[in-house]
């Protein structure tokens, strides 16, 4: 579920739920298994999330 800031103005809204949605298909059994690792440090989540597979559905 994406929830957007009622604040954004429709391009930002757009851009966003445009980066959310490129999550859906890049998503895989890797990044579960970090996103249930208490430890995992949130920089390296995030550079993980955002790698080559989530930059293909994006773009």
């Amino acid at each position: 579920m994406v929830h957007l800031n009622r604040n954004l103005g429709e391009p930002q809204a757009v851009e966003v739920l445009c980066h959310e949605w490129a999550h859906a298909p890049a998503w895989n059994y890797s990044l579960d298994r970090l996103a249930r690792t208490p430890s995992i440090d949130p920089a390296e989540f995030d550079r993980a999330s955002h790698d080559e597979a989530w930059g293909g559905a994006y773009s």
